[in-house]
């Protein structure tokens, strides 16, 4: 007898529960929970004491980290919102993440064009069909709903003739969404208090807006995409 295919729904579902059960078990705790919550109060005094210095200090990191490739951006956008507030986040995690985008879209192109060919061209064939397609809109597509990794979309992308300035102002509009849920979820997790209030109903609402993401990015993609076929009057 044949399973039924497990649905994007159940995955995510199983991921959030998979998130609290983490949460729950690293802060069972009151030394665990305390320890968190230590570290979380000491970078916020930090923040506050020196708000500016604070405020570039973490863009650069976080500039720094999505041109090295690595997979921090969602610990990175929730800890913009924890340090800084919703709006100041925003700021700071959409700047960062648009320009750490760029430069490593300019590593590919200009210095690592070789390693990127060798690790990922099998995904060049994908990205290259999709620009011929679509053009720009394939790389607003990818930003709100993610087929490729985050890394993986600013390197390949790098390898084609997209101009850097159309790659920057996509990105920097497209990432917008995911930035804004992810700091405000930042922000709810540096108001926790007690293990009791994971599961507050303002923390449920953001996780339940994270696994929204994807859908309302598809939604998105649907409805730009439609826009567009109307403006050129295609059927």
């Amino acid at each position: 007898m044949n399973r039924p295919p497990i649905t994007k729904a159940v995955v995510i579902v199983l991921l959030v529960l998979a998130v609290l059960g983490g949460v729950a078990l690293a802060w069972s705790t009151d030394d665990g929970f305390g320890m968190v919550k230590g570290i979380l109060v000491m970078l916020d005094d930090l923040a506050n004491r020196h708000p500016v210095v604070s405020a570039v200090l973490f863009l650069a990191a976080h500039v720094t980290i999505a041109a090295l490739w690595l997979p921090m951006e969602i610990l990175m956008m929730t800890a913009a919102g924890a340090l800084f507030g919703f709006v100041e986040g925003v700021i700071l995690a959409s700047f960062g993440t648009s320009i750490g985008a760029t430069l490593a879209f300019l590593e590919a192109r200009f210095l690592l064009r070789d390693t990127v060919m060798r690790r990922f061209g099998r995904h060049l064939a994908r990205v290259d069909e999709g620009m011929k397609r679509d053009g720009p809109f394939y790389l607003f597509s990818l930003r709100l709903l993610p087929v490729f990794p985050f890394f993986l979309t600013n390197v390949t992308m790098g390898l084609t003739a997209l101009p850097v300035k159309t790659f920057y102002i996509v990105s920097q509009v497209a990432l917008l969404p995911a930035v804004m849920v992810y700091v405000n979820a930042g922000t709810q997790v540096a108001k926790l208090e007690t293990l009791s209030d994971i599961v507050s109903p303002a923390l449920v609402l953001t996780l339940a807006a994270i696994a929204l993401l994807p859908w309302a990015g598809k939604a998105l993609v649907i409805l730009f995409r439609k826009s567009g076929t109307q403006k050129r009057g295609e059927p």
